[in-house]
C-alpha cells in the first residue's frame, strides 16, 4: 500500500526559536538580502562577533512565526564608539507596534593584554516589549538609522516570551 500526504511547506527565510525558546534574529536569517549589507565575519578567534557594518541608514527585515500569543521582550545587540550624545536610534516595527532604542557608546574591553587586543565591546540593550495577540506569521524590521561619518555595528536582535 502506498499512501500519499501533503508535507507542510518548509520556509528557510523564517527565524526558528532557539534552546531558550527565544527568537534570535541574526544576520544569517535576514530576508531582504544579506548580500547588500558590509558583513564582518568573526575575528580574533570569536571575541570580535560576526555583525553588520552600518555606515548609513539601513532597514533589516526578519520573518517570525509565533505560536504563542502574550508579550514578548525585544532586545538588540551592537558596538556603537561614537558621542553618547549622538542621534543614533534604532527602531523597531513588528504588529503594528513601533519601539525606539536612543544608541549608546559601548566602551571597548581587553580581549588578550598579551597580544594588545582591545577589541569594541557588544553589549545587549532592552528595547521594550511587543504583543502578539495571535499565533501567524510577522515581518519584523528594524530601521538602524546612521548619521554623518558615524558607524554602528549590529550583531543580533532577540525576542523572548514574558509573562
Amino acid at each position: 500500500i502506498y499512501l500519499s500526504f501533503p508535507f507542510p511547506r518548509v520556509d528557510d527565510r523564517l527565524v526558528a526559536k532557539d534552546q531558550n525558546d527565544a527568537y534570535a534574529l541574526k544576520i544569517n536569517k535576514l530576508v531582504n538580502g544579506k548580500d547588500k549589507y558590509i558583513i564582518q565575519q568573526p575575528q580574533k578567534f570569536g571575541s570580535i562577533p560576526a555583525c553588520i557594518h552600518c555606515k548609513k541608514s539601513e532597514k533589516l527585515k526578519w520573518l517570525l512565526y509565533i505560536d504563542r500569543p502574550g508579550k514578548y521582550n525585544f532586545d538588540v545587540s551592537y558596538n556603537y564608539q561614537g558621542d553618547t550624545n549622538s542621534k543614533l536610534t534604532i527602531r523597531a516595527k513588528c504588529n503594528k507596534q513601533k519601539l525606539i532604542h536612543r544608541v549608546c557608546n559601548t566602551g571597548k574591553t581587553v580581549g588578550e593584554p598579551n597580544y594588545d587586543w582591545v577589541i569594541n565591546s557588544f553589549n545587549p540593550y532592552k528595547v521594550g516589549t511587543f504583543v502578539f495577540e495571535k499565533p501567524g506569521y510577522y515581518p519584523i524590521e528594524l530601521d538602524v538609522r546612521v548619521y554623518g561619518k558615524e558607524r554602528l555595528d549590529f550583531q543580533w536582535a532577540y525576542l523572548k516570551f514574558t509573562l
